[in-house]
């Protein structure tokens, strides 16, 4: 017991020390691509082996790492990641097979699904405090990894996090997990050591996936004692947990319907199956019934998991019994039909007051779940995530002045909405709150709304235009993307950046005045723009990402403000020239190349199908 303190004392101090490693000044800003609106570095273009990344790009703080920014990236070894970055995103880091040290601040809070996937030689890397789920293959075949610490209030190690980690020898997880997920330690063939902060007793408790057998050849030291993995209850081979009876299959140790397999119209869950109390409805139990036309929920029942009905397409009424206390979200998204909701009078937790035909979380006041034939009660403050999703029989609704806030997905794929009137009592409309709807013409958005959330009206198609209110600072990314009916965009001078997509496909929008208040034009912003004629720099502009007006094939005037001071338009030339390095960045069929330019950006005539010469 001495020797494996001493080990993982020495092990603690080693994690410790290694953000504190000397490194590089910050990479170039102009080695990132970044979405300025969202803070967000989408690509890492240079060739760097040690990279640090800054904590600004172009005046605005960098908060994230996306999805791929450094996939393959085969002369990267060491990355410095800054504290104001809370989130990395999937693949993040993919297959940088030269990555041997990463350093990531506790700033970071959310690292997703295979971030360091492939990077076979990462031997240094501490997992940062705040993070709570070692994500799905997060770094799957790191097979120079031999210490792993995973911190206090992690829940989570998902499927196959740690993968192919053919040198893991020592892993630490605190008391908080209560899943390993399948394959989570999959092939790990040299993990002898596992430090659990918590009993034995506490380790048997924990769900534990298929697939995870290294595990039995491990040594387990809990916080009373010391015990061999083929001594830990949860790691033998017991009979699974569940059944199937009258269609449904059943945990019978979690009281859980995992899933339905009948294909009945009307279905009436029983109180209990073999024995065993029915408690909840998991997580995507009723997925695609398309032949639900009917469900009896028993009082039972405490728990309807996310997206439990989802894509029940005749799904006609619900009534929640007074049971149930937790509803997950997007539970009955997608159920077109719907058009009677009830809830229990006795419910303590959630009401359909007013006969709305709702659910409401009663203290909150939150809309949770809505159909085509919903009003909403005038002391509603919150439309919630996926409350109308793919509601595509609601025509109208009518928003009360006490919302303050729209959530994401709220009216998703309400294909047959063709007006809303936003009330100005509204401050937040959240992530695809409108995504998707195609039969929405007209929207006003008042002065009292501060944040637009990505990709909110992404592909409403019939949309013809749209006045963004002064209280607005950062189109965000996709907010428009694909509204192919746009031929009208007021811009106020408040906003500083347009975010990356943030216009892509408005094949109808003829002109777009930028203010002059205009920091960063956004990757891929104005794509596809193709009735789009003319454009104006404005002096502001500090930042244009690569490819903002990709496929605008019929832009033949391209200016820039005298006043502009990193970009420049000489000589009447049609085109966009970084000023410093003499590069044209943005080019038209009218272009024409001055003298003094020495140099021709990456896809600078891309798309420029009129041009012939």
């Amino acid at each position: 017991m001495k020797k494996q303190f001493i080990f993982w004392i020495t092990m603690v101090v080693a994690f410790i020390a290694l953000p504190v490693m000397a490194w590089a000044s910050p990479a170039p800003e102009s080695d990132f691509e970044f979405d300025a609106a969202e803070g967000i570095i989408t690509k890492y273009k240079g060739e760097a082996s040690e990279v640090e990344i800054p904590e600004s790009i172009g005046g605005e703080t960098v908060i994230a790492i996306d999805a791929e920014a450094f996939q393959v990236c085969d002369t990267v070894t060491k990355v410095t990641i800054p504290d104001s970055v809370t989130s990395i995103g999937h693949y993040a880091f993919n297959a940088c097979d030269n990555l041997v040290d990463v350093v990531i601040p506790d700033s970071v809070s959310e690292i997703s699904g295979y971030a360091f996937a492939g990077c076979r030689k990462l031997a240094n890397l501490k997992i940062p405090s705040d993070v709570t789920m070692i994500s799905a293959g997060m770094f799957y075949g790191c097979s120079s990894l031999t210490d792993v610490m995973i911190p206090d209030g992690v829940t989570v190690i998902d499927g196959f996090a740690f993968g192919e980690c053919s040198n893991l020898k020592n892993l630490f997880f605190p008391g908080s997990v209560t899943l390993i997920d399948f394959h989570a330690f999959e092939a790990c063939s040299r993990l002898r050591n596992v430090q659990y902060g918590g009993t034995k007793a506490d380790l048997e408790m924990i769900e534990v996936g298929e697939g995870n057998e290294e595990l039995k050849k491990a040594t387990f030291t809990c916080t009373d004692g010391t015990f061999n993995g083929s001594e830990i209850s949860w790691l033998t081979d017991e009979p699974t947990d569940s059944v199937e009876e009258g269609g449904f299959v059943f945990n019978t140790k979690t009281g859980t319907i995992e899933s339905y397999e009948g294909n009945d119209s009307k279905v009436e869950i029983p109180d209990s199956i073999g024995g065993h109390t029915v408690h909840k409805i998991g997580d995507a139990a009723f997925f695609g019934c398309a032949n639900l036309i009917d469900v009896t929920i028993p009082d039972s029942v405490t728990s309807i998991g996310e997206r439990a009905f989802f894509r029940c397409e005749n799904l006609a009424q619900i009534i929640i019994p007074a049971s149930v206390t937790s509803i997950g979200e997007g539970a009955f998204g997608s159920c077109g039909n719907l058009t009677n909701i009830n809830v229990d009078s006795k419910n303590g937790i959630f009401d359909s007051r007013d006969n709305c035909n709702a659910v409401i979380e009663t203290k909150k006041n939150i809309l949770v779940v809505g159909c085509k034939k919903t009003v909403i009660p005038a002391d509603v403050t919150s439309i919630g995530k996926y409350a109308f999703d793919d509601c595509s029989g609601l025509i109208e609704i009518t928003i009360p002045t006490s919302v303050t806030s729209i959530g994401e997905w709220a009216f998703g794929g309400c294909s047959g909405l063709t007006e809303i009137a936003i009330p100005t009592s509204v401050t937040n409309i959240g992530e695809a709150a409108f995504c998707g709807c195609s039969g929405l013409t007209e929207i006003t958005l008042p002065t009292s709304v501060t944040s637009i959330g990505i990709a909110a009206f992404e592909e409403c198609s019939s949309l013809t235009e749209i006045a963004i209110p002064a209280s607005i600072k950062n189109i965000r990314r996709e907010a428009f993307y694909g509204c192919s009916s746009l031929n009208k965009i007021t811009i106020p001078t408040s906003v500083t950046s347009i975010g990356r997509g943030a216009f892509y496909g408005c094949s109808s929008l003829t002109e777009i005045n930028m203010p002059s208040s205009i920091k960063n034009i956004g990757n891929l912003a104005f794509c596809g723009c193709s009735s789009l004629t003319e454009i104006t720099i404005p002096a502001s502009v500090e930042y244009i990402e690569e490819d903002a007006f990709h496929n605008c094939s019929n832009l033949i005037v391209i200016k820039v403000d005298s006043g502009n001071k990193k970009f420049d338009s000489r000589d009447n030339c049609n085109a966009v020239i970084e000023t410093e390095s003499n590069t044209i960045v943005i080019g038209c069929p009218k272009t024409v190349i001055p003298t003094s330019v020495t140099s021709i950006g990456d896809k600078a005539f891309e798309g420029c199908s009129g041009l012939t010469r």
